[in-house]
């Protein structure tokens, strides 16, 4: 090792410029928002976000809320009628009245049916987490299976529209199953989307940036962000890995994933760095500690990091940090370590 100075369900990407895309995100987002205990600051922002990129996105999600309203109201529409809408896409109107209520009645029975599909899908979606210390691995539903690090948790639904994730902290490797079906990961303000087999995403949340680290052992993903619309997609081959802080508007150049026999070592009790921020190691530890571990000094988080530590035996990991690094660790009581200059 060495050290030296360093220098809420899927969020749709806002990637659809076509009417019907539009449209149909638009209902995802509504649809998802009537979900209160589903629905985040991250997915309100992001939505803030997507209305404002387009006129377009704007009016349609508008235009969900009046339909959707329109159907909500009692007696609007009698049973029969529903039913003739959703039976007939079109039907003669012999006055300006009739041909107003029956686009009325035609949006919002449509509305409904989106509605409805998104309600299942919701019903449908299935939560897998894991705790401080533990590690787990699971197969989603359509055999795809997951190994998740500690303190970790996502969501996944599956829809016509494809498979989705939602990873809402923390790493976790996919050896995505083969299906026509597109493999979709929203994290942040990141989605990931698979084009290969195996492959890890970490999301880092620091004080004041957060951070999507991919790395890629087999295949190849697609890396976009819905902050930052303009820029292209971003291909990783296997073998790569990059880093995209989410105040920047491009990622890290790429650099060398680990090779496929020591991919995401964290699945056998050991966390590996290269040149990583102590800041970064000692986050990462805190998934496996009770205790907080706290710098006495900021500016010993910017020392870097690079070797192999264990999380299966702290105390050993810590004496570790010792002999690489300036630092020393102290219990300081109630669990808590404080990391002060050697």
């Amino acid at each position: 090792m060495d050290s030296r100075r360093p220098h809420s369900p899927h969020v749709p990407a806002p990637s659809g410029h076509g009417t019907k895309a539009v449209r149909d995100l638009a209902m995802h987002w509504l649809v998802r928002k009537l979900n209160p205990a589903e629905w985040t600051a991250e997915d309100e922002k992001n939505l803030q976000q997507w209305l404002t990129l387009r006129p377009e996105h704007h009016n349609e999600y508008l235009a969900a809320q009046a339909a959707l309203s329109l159907m909500s109201q009692p007696g609007a529409f009698s049973a029969d009628e529903v039913a003739r809408v959703l039976n007939r896409p079109s039907a003669p109107a012999t006055s300006s009245a009739s041909r107003r209520r029956w686009v009325g009645l035609a949006a919002a029975a449509a509305i409904g049916v989106a509605a409805t599909g998104a309600w299942i899908a919701l019903s449908q979606q299935k939560t897998y987490s894991t705790g401080l210390a533990e590690t787990r691995q699971v197969t989603l539903p359509d055999g795809t299976t997951v190994y998740l690090d500690a303190q970790s948790s996502l969501r996944y639904s599956a829809s016509a529209s494809g498979r989705n994730v939602q990873l809402d902290q923390g790493t976790a490797v996919f050896e995505v199953a083969p299906n026509h079906s597109p493999f979709l990961i929203t994290t942040g303000s990141w989605t990931v989307r698979d084009i290969g087999t195996t492959f890890q995403v970490q999301l880092r949340s620091g004080p004041t940036d957060t951070a999507l680290e991919v790395s890629v052992a087999e295949g190849e993903v697609e890396l976009a962000s819905t902050r930052h619309p303009e820029t292209p997609p971003v291909r990783l081959l296997a073998g790569e890995e990059t880093t995209w802080n989410s105040s920047g508007a491009q990622p890290a150049a790429r650099g060398r994933a680990p090779e496929r026999v020591d991919f995401a070592p964290w699945r056998e009790g050991r966390l590996r760095y290269r040149n990583q921020p102590l800041t970064h190691v000692l986050a990462d530890l805190q998934r496996y500690h009770p205790g907080r571990l706290v710098l006495a000094d900021p500016e010993l988080g910017q020392m870097t990091v690079t070797g192999t530590i264990s999380t299966r035996d702290l105390k050993q990991a810590f004496a570790t940090l010792e002999q690489a690094l300036p630092v020393q660790f102290d219990s300081a009581g109630g669990g808590e370590v404080r990391i002060t200059r050697r």
